[in-house]
């Protein structure tokens, strides 16, 4: 969820879901003034989402049709993010702290620089997932140390990270790259790869959790454990969405999430087969 409330007051204002476009804002600006004499460029913009941590980063935002651009640029991106991935980058965003909306945006499209290890929520889960393969630490080092903290202490001073409901994400030593200038924005699909977007439930409908697939079988687990299940079958589905219209067409009867994780995931390899060639060429 993205939304951002329009005042030129500290008072709620009038509230538009984004992507919107500049015509829908205006208007919506227009409603709240009574008259359109009142540029929508005299307005702030207050950011409310669902990203954790984002709201202090993106409390107030002048308001001009560029600014606005890069929010539905940034809304966009969110809309294709799952729960999981929503921890992850409001997590990321408080590891970074970044000062402006382009720096938003730029950490939006930098995610892979990120380490995310779904299900490691607690220091001792984390020591463990160390000892199991670890590639940076010797054979011996690691025989030498019968306890997890010594191993988690060492690992989170040198690359960071912060537990989150979902997992534990970290740094890398990969440089972000600056892929938003200030200019041009980027494709809004920028490194972002899922196909659909499921909505599925445990009891209330309304305390709901979100999955893109296709999903890995290790985000699905951490998602299972978040969710306080063992197995699909105790969950519902509430919706699902497509990213790519034309998919709607290819999508099959399915039995599970599970099972249509599968199909997805099987789906894409396959057009990625039938486009490498091509790619080739």
């Amino acid at each position: 969820m993205f939304k951002i409330y329009l005042s030129q007051t500290v008072s709620p204002g009038v509230g538009i879901s984004l992507p919107a476009t500049i015509e829908e804002m205006r208007e919506a600006y227009f409603l709240l003034n009574g008259t359109d004499t009142v540029p929508l460029e005299t307005a702030t913009a207050y950011v409310e989402s669902s990203i954790p941590n984002l709201r202090q980063y993106l409390y107030e935002v002048p308001v001009s049709e560029k600014r606005l651009e890069e929010l539905n640029y940034l809304a966009y991106r969110v809309k294709w993010m799952d729960s999981q991935d929503e921890a992850v980058f409001g997590t990321v965003i408080e590891m970074m702290k970044p000062e402006t909306l382009q720096d938003i945006i730029n950490l939006s499209c930098n995610m892979d620089k990120f380490r995310y290890l779904p299900g490691v929520t607690t220091e001792a889960k984390l020591g463990e997932h160390l000892l199991k393969g670890n590639a940076d630490m010797a054979m011996e080092e690691q025989a030498a140390r019968s306890n997890y903290e010594g191993i988690v202490t060492d690992y989170i001073k040198k690359h960071g990270g912060m537990f989150h409901a979902f997992g534990y994400t970290s740094g890398s030593q990969e440089e972000l790259e600056p892929i938003y200038g200030g200019n041009e924005l980027p494709d809004p699909d920028f490194k972002q790869t899922c196909s659909f977007k499921v909505w599925i439930y445990k009891g209330n409908p309304y305390d709901n959790y979100t999955l893109t697939l296709p999903a890995t079988e290790s985000k699905m687990d951490a998602l299972k454990s978040a969710m306080g299940i063992s197995n699909w079958s105790e969950c519902k589905q509430l919706a699902i969405q497509c990213r790519v219209p034309a998919l709607w067409d290819w999508l099959p009867e399915y039995g599970s999430i599970e099972e249509l994780n599968d199909l997805v995931a099987e789906h894409c390899q396959s057009m990625e087969n039938q486009l490498a060639p091509v790619l080739e060429m």
